[in-house]
């Protein structure tokens, strides 16, 4: 039985209980795995989805990508991967990463693949991003007062947006944490009820009533959607840089409200390593080794670990300041030996 053929998986799973299977992409088989639980089909498309996970991962990340990427650096002896970033990789102004794509590695499943990035002999990793940075520029966009108390008061957006929502606090671990996050992220993005219900496993109704929810809690935020959404040429970031529509694409309302928040998420983090490039001053090269959307990674030696990270922590909300000034956007910042300390 191979798991990666079609043809096979789509004959066992439609005699081992799936009715009226149309195809076997990944979208498909999440979806029937949901609406006929407790089938031998359901188990075995579970196992398969695990096993085209992995196997697209080996090919990608395995032997392939160690043969063609990884160097020998003279200086220390050690092997070394060295990437290309192109500075508006995105339409959105997000920077992009190729050959190889160090934006793809993966992180929120397993901490596996990126505990195989170590810092050099020596020196520590500093990980350092932003805090809800994107939910905060909304705050500031929409200068939605009930969102920006929120995130000044330092509680966690989420927490405070699900006591608002639900009138009831919840755990960040919990189920209603997720769904209250995708609420919000993905809403701002365009997201429709059957999307967020299919994302998050519940109702189109209960996916329904959290939009709704969201939206009476944070009047503001749902007016700035609004008028996002008949935006009809062009769009700004908050440091003034245009993101053009395309109007007869199906998705310009969507480019509509993600441009704004996503590229000056991009504006900032860029803005932050500039300052801190511009007013680095250690006898040691400058030691930025990764940038990933809102985190980036410096390589740098132990004993000025410390002292390094209060100085680039200090640069990237400054930055923010002068970005969003009515929301206190904080940079969190772990240090570790390799680059799952992030966890």
């Amino acid at each position: 039985f191979n798991p990666r053929s079609p043809t096979q998986v789509k004959k066992v799973l439609s005699a081992e209980g799936f009715k009226r299977l149309p195809d076997t992409e990944a979208k498909t088989l999440t979806k029937f795995i949901r609406k006929y639980p407790s089938t031998k089909a359901a188990e075995i498309a579970t196992d398969v989805l695990k096993s085209r996970k992995f196997s697209k991962r080996a090919s990608t990340y395995g032997l392939n990508f160690i043969k063609h990427y990884i160097e020998k650096d003279i200086q220390f002896g050690v092997d070394m991967i060295y990437c290309d970033y192109n500075i508006v990789g995105a339409e959105t102004g997000r920077t992009s990463s190729s050959d190889p794509n160090m934006q793809n590695i993966p992180a929120k499943e397993t901490s596996e693949y990126r505990e195989c990035f170590e810092a050099r002999p020596d020196n520590v990793l500093l990980i350092c991003d932003y805090s809800q940075q994107e939910a905060a520029i909304l705050a500031h966009d929409s200068q939605d007062e009930r969102m920006i108390k929120i995130i000044n008061s330092g509680e966690n957006i989420y927490i405070g947006s699900a006591k608002r929502m639900f009138n009831k606090t919840i755990e960040k671990d919990s189920k209603q944490y997720k769904t209250t996050k995708s609420t919000i992220l993905g809403t701002n993005y365009g997201m429709s009820p059957y999307g967020l219900a299919d994302r998050e496993n519940i109702s189109v109704d209960e996916a329904e009533d959290s939009i709704n929810r969201y939206f009476r809690a944070f009047p503001d935020a749902a007016s700035w959607v609004i008028r996002q959404k008949k935006k009809g040429d062009y769009v700004e970031t908050i440091m003034g840089r245009r993101a053009w529509l395309n109007k007869y694409s199906g998705q310009c309302e969507r480019n509509a409200m993600n441009s704004p928040l996503q590229g000056s998420a991009a504006d900032m983090m860029k803005m932050a390593i500039a300052k801190t490039h511009q007013e680095w001053d250690y006898p040691y090269p400058f030691p930025i080794v990764a940038m990933v959307h809102d985190e980036i990674v410096l390589d740098v030696p132990k004993n000025h670990a410390k002292k390094i990270a209060r100085f680039v922590k200090e640069n990237m909300e400054s930055v923010a300041k002068e970005m969003c000034p009515s929301v206190d956007i904080k940079a969190d910042i772990i240090m570790g030996s390799d680059w799952s300390a992030k966890g």
